[in-house]
């Protein structure tokens, strides 16, 4: 877990966060973060 949370994504979680972004947004987001192994999910098998 040595890589870094891309700008797009602090982006899109804080828009987000501050009831401006869209949630499909936040979503992707997290999605990406777990398919790179940036963090981990409680739901991972």
């Amino acid at each position: 877990m040595n890589e870094s949370i891309p700008i797009w994504i602090k982006q899109a979680t804080g828009l987000w966060s501050s009831g401006n972004g869209q949630d499909q947004y936040f979503y992707s987001a997290i999605d990406y973060l777990v398919k790179h192994n940036i963090i981990r999910s409680n739901n991972e098998k």
